[in-house]
């Protein structure tokens, strides 16, 4: 299968977000696509609901951070036994120093939480980020010129580091 038209976590994941904002914004979405959202990461989930698969089928912490995350977005408590054990082992893992996205939906998923891990997590992706933002050049305040574990380069790589940095501001 052509693997753009594939349905893959981290689509979801953005789309998902978008549903979120809607309904924010007391927009009406759909309830059967609220549904399918769930059923699609019931379909794809790891480890009983702890991970979620990358494009290679197997466990990924990128597809993980957003798996999980959209689990929070569709319904599912801080409080989940099978959540906290996934957000577990992000936290053991810690920010991805060349996967931007990765960070950000872990990010967005440890905030969300503010379990015990959140002091811990936001100190060392705060520190990354600053460590490892261009201070020179015609670059300067932007990350990386090199691509990312997704494949994606600087700008990407800047808009998405640029969200982390703000999601202190977002509910």
């Amino acid at each position: 299968a052509d693997p753009m038209t594939k349905p893959s976590v981290e689509v979801t994941g953005w789309q998902l977000q978008a549903l979120r904002s809607a309904h924010m914004a007391y927009l009406q979405v759909p309830v059967g696509t609220i549904k399918g959202g769930k059923r699609f990461l019931g379909e794809v989930q790891l480890e009983q609901g702890r991970a979620f698969p990358g494009a290679n089928g197997r466990r990924d912490h990128r597809a993980t951070a957003i798996g999980l995350y959209s689990r929070m977005l569709l319904g599912t408590k801080s409080s989940d036994p099978i959540l906290k054990d996934g957000l577990a082992d992000l936290s053991r893992a810690g920010p991805q120093k060349h996967d931007a996205l990765a960070n950000y939906f872990a990010h967005r998923l440890q905030h969300a939480c503010l379990g015990a891990s959140w002091k811990e997590w936001n100190e060392a992706i705060r520190k990354q980020l600053l460590e490892s933002q261009l201070r020179e050049g015609d670059n300067a305040g932007s990350w990386r010129d090199a691509m990312d574990a997704s494949g994606r380069g600087r700008l990407f790589q800047t808009a998405i580091n640029a969200m982390i940095l703000e999601i202190y501001l977002r509910q």
